[in-house]
Order: C-alpha cells, then structure tokens, then sequence
C-alpha cells in the first residue's frame, strides 16, 4: 500500500495499468510470432521462435502461481503453450539456431533430457520434482548461450555467425535482466518499496 501511495496509484488504477501492460505485452508478443511465421512459412526455427514468444505470452511471472489458481480452467492450456512453446519448439529453435540442425551429440542430448523434464512437468507436481525443474530451468539459459557460442564458433559458416551473435546478445542481456529484476532488487529492497511495485506491473 505504502509503494503505492508513492506512486501516487490506488488499488483500482494500478489493477487497471496492470492489465494494460499485460495485454499489451502478450499482443507484442503474438503479433511478432505470426509475422515470423508469416514471413518464413514451413520452416521449423522460426516456427519454434514464434512459439517460444507465444509461450512466454502465456507465461505471467511471478503472479502466474495464483492466477492459475484463481482461474484453474485457464491452467491447462496454459501449461500446453508454456510447455509447447518454450519447452519444446522453443528450445528446438534455440539450439540448433539458425539452420536447424543440432550438429553435436551432446546438443542434442541436452535437447532431449529438456523434452523429458518439460513432459514429466506436466504430470508430477511434487515439490522435490519442482525443486528439480526449478533449477534445470535457471541452469538452462546460461547453458543456452554456451550452446550457441559453441555452435557459433565451431559449427556455423560466417554469416550463420553474424545472425547468432545476435541471439547470444539479447539472450545474455535476458539474463542479465532476470538477474538483477527478480533476484538482485527483490533481495535487497524493502518490501515496500516503489522499485519492487515496478517490476510487479512489468510482469
């Protein structure tokens, strides 16, 4: 109450900003994925690009746990796209970026055992399964950039490279953001503090 006291925000606004920011994220998001499929129809990377955004369209941060569980018919199909899109078409197109092929046996394993967690995700739902998904999912993003430099610098032709660095850059800076957003800032502000109102309505 105090952060938004601060803000100059009641409840009923910041709800409403919220909702805009929301929807506003997820038309983004949506609207970029089909001008990739439109734009490179039958191809199966950028098909797993626009699903991975799709998939983080559905995907609601920190508030996702109680929206699921205010709203339980919602939870299954969004599991689906979150599961579909950054589990399994999404990581398919992040590691084997941007000709599709994997190239490396132990890319392609890493791809395999993601497939298997995100399955058995769908299913088991006990904490210590959790715990483990939990930390396969923060290990998986600098793995992901390890997997595209390596690829990059042993598998690519140049101008494969040239469009890799770009990848590897906005992903590095991704996780930079988590970082210092949803671990540094949370750890070190008070709770009632104007930063940590911000980062709730960015999502």
């Amino acid at each position: 109450m105090r952060a938004l006291e601060q803000l100059g925000l009641s409840i009923p606004s910041y709800a409403t900003l919220y909702t805009v920011i929301q929807v506003l994220y997820i038309l983004v998001s949506v609207g970029i994925a089909l001008l990739i499929v439109f734009k490179k129809p039958g191809q199966w990377v950028p098909l797993g690009m626009s699903a991975f955004l799709v998939g983080l369209s559905a995907y609601e941060g920190a508030d996702y746990p109680a929206l699921a569980a205010a709203y339980p018919v919602l939870y299954t199909p969004t599991q689906f796209l979150i599961g579909l899109g950054m589990g399994l078409l999404g990581m398919y197109a992040l590691v084997t970026f941007p000709n599709g092929r994997f190239g490396s046996r132990w890319v392609l394993g890493f791809y395999l055992v993601n497939c298997l967690v995100v399955v058995l995700s769908a299913f088991l739902t006990t904490p210590v399964f959790a715990l483990i998904n939990t930390v396969f999912t923060m290990l998986s993003f600098p793995l992901l950039v390890g997997i595209l430099i390596y690829r990059s610098r042993r598998l690519l032709t140049a101008r494969e490279q040239a469009a890799t660095k770009w990848i590897i850059a906005s992903l590095s800076l991704f996780i930079l953001f988590l970082l210092l957003f949803f671990s540094l800032i949370p750890a070190f502000a008070p709770a009632d503090a104007p930063a940590l109102l911000i980062i709730n309505i960015a999502g």
